[in-house]
């Protein structure tokens, strides 16, 4: 038989973690996103081992066929299997989340950190450097790093990371000032905790809820952004299976056989959402349910 614990019985921690939980899965939308996204992520994982045929299998004389019971999502203009790209095309678009948030999130979070909690003499010129940086077009100041480092799908993601940086940065910055004036920290300072420790211990941990949103929002946008470089064809090079390189390839036969790039589009708009509406419900879980009219 279960045994259930009263609330009363739980620590204030234990408790907001059980609320925000109820309240996460309270928003369905959330969570079928989640769901989707963890399935995308075991297909990333053991892409090779579920796809029906060879991604790289290139087969002339099937080349721009439609669904079929051999081929569910038709071939591209090559003959290779469209299903089996769509799958290993999927392990691309998350490594270039991994690599594009890792890099906002080290660079923004560090140096937001470092400028919140110094004074002004160093955080004046950090902030205006990332004032900077959110003042020029995202897609130009990518172009002019992968124009610096070479195309490629690592470096364009580079590019990402570093575009995306600033917004990480206001989040470390504003928690890092306001902690300035907490008595925690004087605390802390008075036994004799390092800056380092106490950043990294005490400070950072209080802004992780928003910069989870943050880190939400911006993986979405480096799905939409890998496959816009890719499409330009500054991302993943060929033959690696990306979806913006799909589209591209499909984009190309556009009049003979329009299909052949929809489930890829489908594919982006699809995670991209996902991300969105995951943002959305971790942004009510730790504010609270937004008031609908």
């Amino acid at each position: 038989m279960a045994i259930s614990i009263p609330s009363s019985a739980l620590s204030p921690r234990q408790t907001a973690v059980r609320r925000g939980l109820a309240t996460f899965l309270a928003n369905k939308v959330a969570v079928v996103s989640l769901l989707f996204l963890l399935l995308l992520l075991a297909l990333a994982i053991a892409g090779s081992l579920v796809v029906p045929h060879d991604p790289y299998d290139v087969q002339t004389s099937v080349r721009l066929q439609g669904p079929s019971s051999s081929h569910w999502l038709g071939t591209d203009d090559l003959g290779r299997d469209t299903l089996s790209r769509l799958i290993i095309g999927a392990r691309t678009s998350l490594t270039a989340v991994a690599i594009a948030v890792g890099i906002a999130l080290v660079v923004g979070v560090s140096l937001g950190l470092l400028a919140g909690s110094s004074t002004r003499w160093l955080d004046a010129p950090l902030s205006r450097f990332m004032d900077g940086l959110l003042s020029l077009p995202p897609l130009v100041l990518a172009l002019a790093i992968i124009g610096a480092l070479g195309p490629g799908l690592g470096n364009a993601m580079v590019a990402v990371g570093v575009v995306s940086s600033p917004r990480f940065f206001r989040l470390a910055r504003a928690a890092s000032a306001a902690a300035r004036q907490e008595l925690y920290v004087e605390a802390l300072t008075a036994v004799g905790c390092s800056r380092t420790r106490i950043l990294l211990l005490h400070v950072a941990p209080n802004a992780s809820g928003p910069l989870l949103v943050e880190a939400s929002v911006a993986a979405g946008a480096a799905v939409m952004a890998e496959a816009g470089l890719s499409f330009l064809g500054l991302g993943a090079r060929p033959p690696t299976p990306s979806w913006g390189g799909m589209v591209q390839s499909g984009f190309a036969s556009i009049y003979d056989a329009t299909f052949t790039m929809i489930p890829a589009a489908v594919a982006i708009v699809v995670t991209v959402l996902a991300f969105m509406f995951v943002a959305d419900g971790l942004r009510d879980t730790l504010s609270g349910p937004r008031r609908r009219g």
